[in-house]
């Protein structure tokens, strides 16, 4: 009686059923400076929002006065025809 054997082979492709790892690290580090960028800007909002509402409705001449320096100089009224 003669046996026979089979050998099954198992070399099999490695399935890749995930995303690469490259791909995985530039997801992540786009993700993290979208977050530091929206962040930075929430960050600049508020500070400006703050600033505008403490500043609103106060009479803050300095500012009127350094923007005078641009418009022209006029000249007071003859002293005659006042009278």
């Amino acid at each position: 009686m003669a046996t026979t054997t089979t050998q099954r082979s198992n070399h099999t492709k490695p399935q890749n059923d995930g995303l690469e790892a490259w791909v995985v690290v530039v997801i992540v580090i786009s993700v993290i400076v979208l977050l530091c960028v929206l962040g930075a800007v929430a960050f600049f909002g508020v500070r400006k929002i703050k600033e505008r509402r403490r500043n609103h409705g106060e009479y803050r001449p300095q500012l009127e006065e350094n923007n005078a320096r641009d418009l022209p100089v006029i000249q007071p009224p003859n002293i005659d025809g006042l009278i």
